[in-house]
């Protein structure tokens, strides 16, 4: 008899998804899994409701929910997923009164811990490990921050210092400011933003302290939740460390020229390095085991590193709500080959995708450890 039997996967995505949805699925099924996918999105825009959403299953059937594919909800967390998942989490604390268990990777707890990006942040900070030099200023009450955002910039050892939201992704409402030599600006400002979901690069330049401080307040008041102001230093390498399981694969991530910023809709790309050095691998295990148990209740974390000029390690952020576990150019050797028709990942180089194996292994492993 098939172990597998009467298992079943319930994948929560968005219209946006990863390019990994289509093998695992499809490797789920090869294994007798019984796959069912809901777009998440209908009732975050309103398309559906959530009841809607719970009375399209039968939940006894329901063994496992993974969540990784609802790309975009740590841009829209707060003034959307939030309540979603909230109402998830209310509605299979009863199922579990009734005898009816069913896991959710990442779980809700592992969701908040990543999605707060402050708060772990400050965590990691106690814990000393080696990390982007970070003030968490939080949204003035009066509208009005008394954070002096140029003696910030001046601090020596900084090329520049980037702004971020406590709760994002995907660059969105990101901005690099640094000093510039011109006859008429002080300061420029490289801005990120979504747009159709399509990610667009403002450069604007600022005359003065005055006008620069104004800008700071704009952008406080307009983000309106806890900001992430950091050092911009020049790096050598930005490592993204991707656990599936307790083992990573390592993707190396460049800048295009004149771009600031490690992705491939900024023209950076993605590097597969089958070989990882040690440091790197000793690093991202010290980050890995210093993270609390919450952080890992997830079958895929990915920790995102940067690797200084001087040869130092900083941690840049931990990733583990919807992100890629499988950058494009892990997948393009499984896309290429002739096996990926029948996707038989098994069958496949696992040199190079055994992480993709390994996480549906796990997948398939939460009901029957």
């Amino acid at each position: 008899m098939n172990k597998f039997s009467n298992y079943s996967v319930l994948i929560l995505r968005t219209e946006r998804t990863h390019d990994d949805l289509e093998l695992v699925v499809s490797e789920l099924k090869i294994r007798g899994i019984q796959v069912f996918i809901f777009n998440v999105q209908l009732v975050a825009e309103g398309g559906l409701s959530f009841t809607d959403f719970i009375n399209s299953y039968i939940w006894e059937e329901i063994d496992i929910i993974d969540v990784r594919y609802c790309r975009g909800i740590a841009r829209n967390w707060l003034s959307t997923y939030k309540r979603i998942f909230d109402e998830l989490q209310d509605f299979l604390q009863i199922q579990e009164t009734r005898g009816n268990v069913i896991t959710v990777t990442p779980s809700f707890a592992t969701l908040h811990w990543v999605l707060y990006k402050a708060g772990y942040i400050k965590e990691l900070q106690e814990q000393k490990i080696s990390m982007i030099p970070t003030m968490i200023i939080s949204p003035p009450p009066d509208g009005h921050s008394e954070f002096d955002i140029v003696d910030y910039l001046n601090q020596a050892g900084s090329e520049g210092i980037v702004l971020k939201p406590a709760v994002g992704s995907g660059a969105n409402k990101l901005e690099f400011i640094r000093k510039v030599i011109d006859s008429e600006y002080q300061y420029q400002v490289k801005s990120y933003y979504l747009d159709n979901h399509q990610e667009k690069q403002i450069i604007n330049f600022i005359k003065n302290y005055q006008e620069l401080n104004s800008h700071f307040q704009d952008y406080c008041n307009q983000i309106n939740i806890p900001i992430l102001v950091q050092h911009f230093e020049k790096i050598t390498s930005e490592i993204s460390m991707v656990f599936v399981g307790e083992i990573p694969h390592c993707i190396e991530r460049t800048t295009a020229p004149n771009m600031g910023i490690a992705h491939e809709r900024f023209g950076g790309e993605n590097i597969l390095i089958i070989n990882p050095s040690n440091k790197w691998l000793t690093f991202a295990q010290e980050v890995y085991q210093a993270l609390p148990e919450v952080a890992k209740k997830t079958i895929s974390l990915r920790i995102d590193m940067f690797e200084r000029l001087d040869g130092k390690l900083v941690l840049s952020e931990i990733e583990g709500a919807s992100h890629r576990t499988f950058f494009p150019e892990v997948l393009q050797f499984c896309k290429e080959h002739p096996l990926a028709e029948k996707r038989r990942i098994e069958q496949l180089d696992l040199n190079k995708i055994r992480a993709l194996k390994k996480y549906v292994e796990l997948l398939c492993s939460f009901k029957l450890s």
